[in-house]
């Protein structure tokens, strides 16, 4: 089979390298190729590449069948470093374009804009992976060659140009010039694999065991939460890791949501060991920008000393909520000062750190705080909705905007700050960073620091904050990073959500404010006038049909701000919006709700998303909200759907309830419910 006779030569080539690319725009009087008039930051990125690109459509796909050419398909998104590094190589490559378009019908995807098409191809890659028995890694770029029929047949993530380029990896002109060669006189060949590879992919994408009511119980949630507790790092937090710390290790904030609602709900001790020990180490190293505030996308490395410098929205928005969470169940099931007026009990003492509990709590403001902060600053348009992401790459390369040199760093302060600097940051040891430079980091508790300076941790913040600010405004002098300028209505919902609890939580009106704010925006750009939500806005234009998850998360978002506000009319959006996507989504012989829509463009198969991923699974908050508003409404129509949709979800990830925390999260709001709301943390 074709993807055998390729597999000395992919193996591998899939590098899964999530990272940030600027978005810049070739000047204006080089030729401009079909993505001309388009308004995702991504593709007019490549409008002027030599590659003639086609966003997908029936134009290019039409163009496939009447030519008889494969398709070569290539989707990324704005601030996926690797795409640009692949963008830069190879489709600015001469030969290489001057191949692409003699031959192929070349096809350039917005994985934001289309993420149906992007989880169609994402699970081709995974069969043909295990086809081809080669091991499982997925990322972006997301490289697959398709026939004219759009099946898939063989595919990768980056490749390099030509062989050697890069040790191990194989070129992508090589092979290029290799299917277009078996295209041309094998052409049966390449059509009985794509069918074998479709056949696999469709099954998977459809694949529902039957509804499993027993599964509805709280066995399922210990279940995840052991998973959970399998997959966790003792020493610096998170889950997955290998012991040489070379695995990257990513926030993974519904593994960490569920680990609250266990403290919240029963006390549950191993899960407030897991939760505190992850949230402090994410706040005392790289992951966390302890300049500007906001989180990157992951960190490299087991310890979170450097991290992939793209900050994207979705990412900021769950773990912003996630902070202001944990400090109001923390502080709430912290035991209380003695009778004698003594200090609390440490809550974190059995995670190994160094934190006292006012310490802690303090830590967890801060994040939530300056997270939310970071995104009113840097990520939000003049009518208050939320952009996408900030690139990685600036001027200098990849992460050069955050990275900082000894001798910058102590140019950039006066001589007091510098002397506090050295004990905060450890200036006088190796950067974390490597030879690339310092990324600033604590590395320690304010309170270990603040003994051996010889001040309370609350003195030493204190202090801290205007040494922070002037590296702020030393940062601010150079060149930044681009921003994907992109509105999307799912992300948006999280971030909505995220400034209502933040703003609730911690007593603070303008968070609450800026939420209502951007959903009055997302309302009025995101809608049709049936109703109907649209996926994104850019370029001041709307498009797309949006997708379960939008739905179900600016549902979410505005079940959050109704939450925190009392106002009626945020309730009212979020129950027209459910009632849209129950129409449009629902599968109602089996349970739960499709990720595209009824009349949605036909791919090859349609799917239901039950697994986390770096989102939350639109089922999960959907069954959520549905219990919210069933609640709300008094109406048990709404929550005639939960049942079925958790029954479904459950049967699907039995063998992943570790991926499934926040389906777990839901089923626990179902099952400690009956006429009365659900407990939101």
């Amino acid at each position: 089979m074709w993807f055998v006779v390729l597999r000395r030569g992919l193996v591998g080539v899939l590098v899964a390298i999530a990272a940030v690319l600027p978005c810049r725009v070739h000047p204006e009087e080089r030729p401009r190729n079909h993505l001309a008039g388009q308004t995702s930051p991504y593709l007019l990125a490549h409008v002027h590449d030599p590659v003639d690109w086609y966003p997908w459509g029936p134009e290019a796909l039409a163009k496939a069948r009447q030519e008889n050419k494969l398709i070569f398909l290539s989707i990324g998104y704005a601030t996926c470093h690797w795409c640009h590094v692949m963008g830069r190589e190879s489709f600015h490559d001469a030969q290489i374009a001057r191949l692409l378009n003699e031959h192929f019908v070349c096809i350039k995807i917005d994985r934001e804009e289309r993420p149906d098409i992007d989880l169609v191809y994402m699970t081709a890659l995974a069969v043909y992976q295990q086809l081809a028995g080669l091991a499982p890694h997925a990322g972006w770029p997301l490289t697959m060659v398709l026939t004219p029929e759009g099946e898939p047949f063989v595919g990768g993530t980056y490749f390099p140009p030509r062989d050697g380029d890069r040790p191990g990896l194989p070129g992508l002109l090589p092979l290029l010039e290799k299917i277009h060669e078996v295209w041309r006189d094998q052409p049966q060949r390449i059509k009985d694999d794509a069918a074998v590879v479709a056949k696999a992919t469709r099954e998977a994408l459809q694949r529902q065991p039957p509804a499993d009511k027993s599964l509805l119980s709280v066995q399922r949630i210990d279940a995840a939460l052991a998973d959970l507790a399998e997959q966790f790092d003792p020493t610096y937090g998170g889950f997955g890791y290998t012991p040489d710390g070379r695995q990257p290790k990513f926030p993974h904030p519904t593994r960490l949501h569920l680990l609250l609602e266990a403290v919240r709900r029963r006390g549950d001790a191993q899960a407030r060991q897991m939760l505190v020990l992850t949230l402090t180490r994410m706040a005392e190293g790289g992951l966390w920008d302890h300049v500007g505030g906001g989180f990157f996308r992951y960190c490299v490395d087991r310890y979170w000393n450097v991290p992939h410098f793209e900050k994207m929205l979705a990412d900021n928005a769950q773990l912003a909520a996630l902070y202001a969470q944990a400090w109001e169940v923390l502080q709430a099931t912290d035991a209380p000062a003695d009778a004698a007026g003594g200090p609390r009990s440490d809550p974190v003492a059995a995670a190994g750190t160094a934190y006292e509990p006012d310490e802690l709590l303090a830590d967890l403001e801060t994040v939530a705080r300056q997270t939310c902060d970071f995104v009113l600053r840097e990520l939000t348009d003049a009518d208050g909705a939320f952009y996408s992401a900030l690139d990685a790459d600036a001027p200098g390369g990849e992460g050069a905007y955050y990275r900082w040199r000894r001798e910058e760093l102590r140019q950039a302060l006066p001589a007091q700050s510098w002397e506090l600097a050295v004990a905060v940051l450890g200036l006088d040891g190796p950067p974390p960073g490597g030879a690339e430079g310092w990324v600033v980091q604590r590395g320690r508790s304010w309170s270990a620091i603040g003994r051996e300076r010889g001040v309370s941790p609350r003195e030493l913040r204190r202090q801290w904050e205007p040494v922070r600010q002037q590296l702020f405004e030393a940062r601010n002098r150079r060149p930044r990073p681009a921003t994907d300028t992109k509105v999307l209505a799912a992300e948006n919902g999280l971030m909505i959500g995220a400034l209502a609890d933040v703003g609730r939580v911690l007593g603070e009106p303008r968070y609450v404010e800026a939420s209502g704010r951007a959903a009055d925006a997302v309302l009025a750009r995101l809608r049709t006038s049936q109703g109907r939500l649209l996926r994104s806005y850019a370029g001041g234009h709307a498009r797309g049909e949006a997708f379960l998850h939008d739905y179900a998360f600016l549902v979410d978002g505005l079940l959050r701000l109704h939450r925190a506000t009392g106002d009626a009319q945020w309730l009212a959006a979020a129950s027209a919006l459910t009632r849209q996507q129950i129409a449009l989504f629902a599968d109602e012989p089996r349970g739960g709700f499709f990720y595209t829509a009824r009349a949605h463009e036909p791919l090859l198969a349609r799917g239901k998303e039950m697994l986390d991923g770096a989102l939350p699974a639109g089922n999960a908050v959907a069954a959520d909200n549905l219990l919210a508003l069933a609640a709300l409404h008094g109406d048990a129509s709404y929550r005639a759907l939960v049942e079925p949709t958790l029954a479904a979800g459950l049967a699907a990830t039995a063998q992943q309830p570790g991926r499934a925390a926040r389906l777990a999260v839901a089923l626990w709001h179902w099952l400690s419910t009956t006429d009365e709301a659900p407990a939101r943390p």
